[in-house]
């Protein structure tokens, strides 16, 4: 994939009322394929709970046929399903995150926490790889993954570990001094 394209098509997708919808849609599914006219419906029956508003099933036709010719929607090989391809799968986290943060709203002791940000980064793991069959820049992919990275660091925060994913150990990045010391970390004396 050339360099930009991952930005690009966020902000392409983002620009367009509807675009995400099919998307959304899809990944609540869990990605699995759909006929057209029941994910144009889901589709239309979303934006109507998200905004109040009803759009036309035509328009979420052809926000389809637009998804796919952006290679974020394919066709299943019977033709009749459409399901999101490795790239609408990674676009689609934006909207409906991977099943990772713990139900309910109570306080959670240390090894639900540890379970917490194991997922994050087994996750964030898995998408690397998604990201790298789709042909995603590594650059562009490392840049989006910020909101993941500070949920991730708060939790090893909390845990006084500092387990990351296996894609971001091996960019060999040199981490700060937590100290706020510049040079190479060791004390001055």
């Amino acid at each position: 994939m050339a360099n930009g394209r991952w930005m690009e098509t966020m902000s392409w997708i983002a620009s367009g009322q509807y675009r995400p919808l099919p998307v959304i849609v899809l990944a609540q599914n869990d990605g699995k394929p759909m006929d057209e006219m029941n994910l144009a419906g889901r589709a239309v029956l979303l934006n109507q709970q998200m905004t109040g508003e009803v759009v036309e099933v035509a328009v979420l036709i052809k926000q389809l046929s637009d998804l796919q010719e952006k290679g974020i929607l394919e066709r299943t090989s019977d033709g009749f399903h459409v399901q999101l391809t490795r790239f609408g799968v990674l676009l689609s986290r934006q909207w409906v995150p991977a099943n990772i943060e713990p139900a309910g709203q109570e306080p959670l002791d240390t090894n639900e926490i540890r379970g917490w940000r194991d997922r994050v980064v087994r996750q964030m793991d898995a998408d690397a790889k998604l990201a790298e069959e789709a042909g995603v820049d590594q650059q562009e992919w490392f840049m989006s993954q910020s909101q993941r990275m500070i949920e991730m660091h708060v939790l090893n925060r909390i845990l006084g570990e500092d387990k990351l994913p296996d894609w971001l150990v091996s960019r060999q990045f040199s981490a700060p001094d937590p100290s706020g010391a510049e040079g190479d970390g060791e004390s001055q004396g």
